[in-house]
């Protein structure tokens, strides 16, 4: 585990010292390239967004894609911390015990999202943010921003080098690919539901769960 960070302004002070030093250095770019390709599948990091979405004990899960972005909830009992803030900014930091109490690891397989996107956004709890740089986590928390009782990932296609018909085609193409036998190796999670445009895919352990709905 990482350092025990007690704000996230503190955390984001520390990781954009960091990020300046890297591209001081002239190997932040080549990093950055290095882990959004190291997966050669089309969206590796669905399968840890569910992975993550599982460890938080998590029951329904939607992928909603549209022409711009997809958004990702799932109604996970375990909202995010600092120390998760923390894990899902960094390198082989977890946040994850033996036990499974907390909200679960971040691997370098979620990296690969900055394919799509610069400026994923993660709302869970009283925790609003953006990821910036790959590393940095900026609060965006306002008045107008309440406590989330579900957690919500924004990813917006804003990458000048691909498309976002690309990246709806990629992504749609990924989640029309989840194996149906994706729930068999879950212990939490009974619906999967992917949605593109007025088109649905359900997986489904039981029927008449109750679907989730981004805020």
């Amino acid at each position: 585990m990482g350092l025990q960070y007690k704000s996230i302004e503190k955390l984001e002070s520390d990781r954009i010292e960091l990020i300046e030093k890297m591209k001081t250095q002239k190997f932040y770019e080549g990093f950055k390239d290095t882990l959004t390709k190291l997966y050669t599948k089309s969206g590796h990091f669905i399968y840890e967004l569910i992975q993550n979405a599982e460890d938080s004990e998590a029951t329904a899960l939607l992928f909603d894609l549209s022409n711009d972005k997809l958004v990702f909830s799932h109604d996970g009992k375990k909202l995010f911390c600092l120390e998760d803030i923390d894990s899902i900014t960094s390198v082989g930091n977890s946040t994850k015990t033996d036990n499974g109490n907390s909200i679960g690891k971040f691997g370098v397989g979620f990296k690969s999202v900055f394919e799509y996107t610069n400026t994923p956004t993660v709302h869970s709890g009283d925790f609003h943010f953006e990821i910036r740089d790959m590393f940095v986590p900026h609060s965006i928390a306002d008045k107008d921003l309440q406590h989330y009782d579900n957690t919500v990932f924004y990813l917006p296609f804003d990458r000048s080098e691909k498309s976002k018909q690309s990246c709806f085609l990629e992504i749609m193409g990924a989640l029309k690919d989840l194996p149906s036998e994706t729930l068999l190796f879950l212990r939490h999670i009974n619906t999967i539901v992917c949605k593109f445009g007025t088109e649905q895919i359900v997986l489904s352990r039981k029927e008449n769960n109750a679907l989730l709905a981004p805020k």
